[in-house]
Formats: C-alpha cells, sequence, structure tokens
C-alpha cells in the first residue's frame, strides 16, 4: 500500500511515505530538506498569530493544515529511517507481550540473556530451567491471570465502531506473572523468565535522561564558567540540581 501526503508549495515540498502490511516494514522516501521544511512549516503556523477571526481566510486555513501536514509527515518520515526496527533487542522482545507469546521462540529470550550477562547470569542448567518456564508461559491461558489484574492493567481502549481493542500494561502483567507459584508449592512458577522479562521492561525507550543531564551542564559550564572541573565543582553541581 502506497500513501502520498501533498503539502502546500508554500509551506514545503511533496513527501511520500511507503507502507506494507507488517508495520516494522514500513519504509519512507527522504524528504528533501527536512529541516527547511520543518522550519517553513512553523513559519506558515505562527504566521496566523495575531490575526482576528475575521481576518482568517480560507487561504489561511488551507496553508495551515498544509503546514501541520508537512510538519507531522516529516517527523514520522525521520522516525522511520532512524528508528532501530529491526535491531535484535526491539524485535525480541516482543515475546513479553502475553498476547503474541504463542508467536515467539525461545531464542528471543536466549538474546536477552546473551546481551546482558551480568544481570542474567544464566548458563547450563538454569538455561534448560528458562526454557521450561517459557514453553509453560507459552501453553498459558488468559483466564489463568484474574480479571481484575486485567481491568487494573488496561491503559487505553480504542473502538472504531467495529472492533474494540484494550491495551494493557505489560508490567503489571509481569508483576502477577513474577509472583505466581507452581500448583501446591511454595516455588516460584517463573522465577527465571520474569527476570529476563524484568530486564526488558527497564529498558530506556529514549535518551531522554542523558540530554535532560547534558542540558544541565549546558547551563551550568558557561562560557564564563569553563574552568570548572568535570571531577570537581561540575561534578557536585550537577548531583545537586
Amino acid at each position: 500500500m502506497t500513501t502520498s501526503v501533498d503539502t502546500d508549495s508554500d509551506c514545503g515540498s511533496e513527501s511520500i511515505l511507503l507502507a506494507t502490511d507488517n508495520d516494522t516494514n514500513v519504509k519512507s522516501k527522504p524528504l528533501p530538506a527536512k529541516r527547511q521544511k520543518t522550519r517553513r512549516s512553523h513559519y506558515c503556523i505562527t504566521n496566523l498569530e495575531g490575526l482576528d477571526d475575521g481576518d482568517i481566510t480560507e487561504h489561511h486555513v488551507k496553508k495551515f493544515h498544509s503546514s501541520v501536514i508537512a510538519f507531522y509527515t516529516s517527523a514520522v518520515a525521520y522516525v522511520l529511517q532512524y528508528f532501530p526496527f529491526h535491531d535484535a533487542i526491539v524485535k525480541d522482545s516482543e515475546f513479553v507481550y502475553f498476547n503474541k507469546k504463542e508467536q515467539c521462540d525461545f531464542s528471543m529470550v536466549c538474546t536477552f540473556i546473551d546481551q546482558y550477562s551480568k544481570l542474567l547470569p544464566f548458563n547450563g542448567i538454569e538455561l534448560d530451567h528458562i526454557s521450561v518456564e517459557f514453553l509453560d508461559y507459552q501453553g498459558m491461558s488468559k483466564d489463568e491471570i484474574p480479571k481484575d489484574i486485567w481491568d487494573e492493567a488496561i491503559c487505553d481502549e480504542q473502538d472504531d465502531g467495529c472492533n474494540k481493542v484494550t491495551y494493557h500494561r505489560v508490567d503489571r502483567i509481569w508483576s502477577y506473572l513474577g509472583e505466581m507459584k507452581l500448583p501446591g508449592m511454595n516455588t516460584a512458577r517463573f522465577l527465571r523468565i520474569a527476570k529476563v522479562a524484568n530486564v526488558i521492561l527497564t529498558i530506556s525507550h529514549s535518551n531522554a535522561g542523558e540530554e535532560l543531564v547534558f542540558s544541565v551542564i549546558h547551563k551550568i559550564r558557561r562560557d564564563d564558567r569553563g574552568s570548572l572541573q568535570r571531577q570537581g565543582t561540575l561534578s557536585s553541581l550537577v548531583t545537586v540540581k
């Protein structure tokens, strides 16, 4: 399927997004002069500021809509170009989604055991135990998790008039799975694989935290305070902030 979005000639050039039935295979054609187009879009939008209702014409409205489309098209194209859809960490983390577990395999779990060996020091017989836990997890029915847990985990619901889709917080589901016991025993049912899931769920989804630190450093170490030592005063001030 191909979707094209045409923008107003005053606000940006034509951009095209190519999509397939598999969302992870979405491709985009590079947009020429993305930054320039973003600036033009911003100009077209902010240029309406200060206008009274009677001064806004049909042309202004059309240009505003075109500007918004140009901005979001550029943003989506950037994400599609740089987001690591095919990275193993992203793809193999899918097994933590309860409704997709049957389409996953044990190699996905091994990806994280290999990647985070210090956090997940499993080898030998431990891997056999994790494999058994994974098969047990795959064979679970939704009814084994109480309804009140599912209700508590709801984070979003969408209804298009024909189908109602409910989204659940994965961390809440795994919090319950991690506390489940083997029938008639006081042993955790998913002792090891729950640890793998916890590692996945604590991986940051962005570098916003690091960018915040850089921003704080930039505000502290100004041109007139360039002599601040990294391991001394600067480090202490960042810690206080």
